[in-house]
């Protein structure tokens, strides 16, 4: 179990407009809208397998 204190929280709302941004920058911006349409396909393929490999509680 991890527990998150409230400075931990603060500096997670604090970097997460940053890492968007970065994020954003890196992954998205190189790209034509196409391509990131087509990225979205591949993830969604790679997200489909992970669900089927993970066990869920009945």
């Amino acid at each position: 179990m991890v527990r998150l204190t409230q400075t931990g929280r603060r500096a997670i709302e604090e970097a997460a407009p940053r890492h968007a941004a970065t994020v954003r920058r890196l992954f998205f911006d190189p790209f034509t809208d196409q391509e990131v349409r087509q990225f979205g396909e591949f993830l969604d393929r790679v997200l489909t397998q992970v669900d089927a490999e993970t066990v869920h509680p009945a």
